[in-house]
């Protein structure tokens, strides 16, 4: 029988085809995500910015549907946009850019994924940007999640919430500290300035309207933004340190899984956070 002797050589084409294919996939996502990112050599610093929830995961959902997921992302784009802009040589990273996420449809994995990208690009400030959302229809507001130890991100909070009541976006709640509402999985696992920030109440009616207004995102994703921009350059050295928010009604004891909410001082049913 006579020997096939091509049959080498076509292995070894196919091969090389499909490394050639490989390659050229992975150079297109990595510039495809280059696109996305506002990527610098020798930054000043590198702000990872993190739409809360997303893909599989809604978070909270208002009345009329709008899902936090999709307020988180809107503000969460603008901001690293709008901080950039601001100093070219501060380097932005998103954890998603779009619905899509690239972790497994695991809460647990999840907030693991947030955490390694922040640690794996070198990041020195983390900001995930959330709504928030309770039993009580009438509540409102908005806050950051810090820990107690990060001075930089209380200083950052307080000068955030001085440049939204500029914008007449509010009340402000000041900020709360994990060591007293529960351990916050992406917060206090980063030993850099760490914070969530709960942009409002997706609960109540008004609040979530005016969440999704385009003018009022412009309003806040340029107050966080200036805020950073101003941790960064050492311009908040003079802010006033911020109090603790209010502690009623209380938080709710969070597990490291879990996402911050707020409930009111009277309810006392079941609630599993949004």
């Amino acid at each position: 029988m006579k020997k096939k002797k091509w049959l080498p050589i076509l292995v070894v084409w196919l091969l090389l085809g499909g490394v050639a294919v490989w390659g050229l996939s992975q150079f297109v996502t990595e510039q495809i995500w280059k696109s996305h990112n506002y990527i610098v050599e020798n930054p000043v610093a590198t702000v990872m910015i993190d739409p809360g929830h997303g893909g599989y995961d809604s978070g909270a959902v208002a009345a009329d549907g709008t899902m936090e997921k999709d307020v988180a992302l809107a503000l969460a784009l603008q901001t690293g946009e709008k901080l950039h802009n601001m100093d070219p040589s501060i380097q932005i990273i998103f954890t998603r850019y779009d619905d899509n996420v690239s972790w497994p449809d695991n809460e647990a994995e999840d907030l693991q994924a947030r955490v390694a990208m922040a640690i794996n690009y070198g990041a020195t400030h983390y900001l995930a940007i959330h709504c928030n959302s309770a039993e009580d229809p009438s509540a409102l507001g908005h806050f950051g999640i810090v820990r107690q130890d990060d001075v930089t991100s209380q200083r950052i909070c307080q000068n955030l919430d001085n440049y939204l009541a500029a914008a007449n976006w509010g009340p402000a709640l000041g900020f709360r500290k994990t060591s007293d509402i529960g351990s916050i999985f992406v917060v206090d696992q980063l030993g850099i300035p760490s914070m969530l920030f709960e942009t409002g109440f997706l609960s109540n009616p008004t609040e979530a309207m005016q969440m999704r207004d385009p003018g009022n995102q412009d309003a806040i994703s340029t107050a966080l933004a200036q805020a950073y921009y101003d941790s960064i350059h050492g311009l908040d050295v003079n802010v006033a340190m911020p109090q603790a928010a209010v502690q009623e009604p209380e938080a709710v004891q969070e597990t490291p899984e879990a996402e911050p909410v707020w409930v009111p001082e009277d309810y006392t049913g079941d609630y599993i956070p949004q």
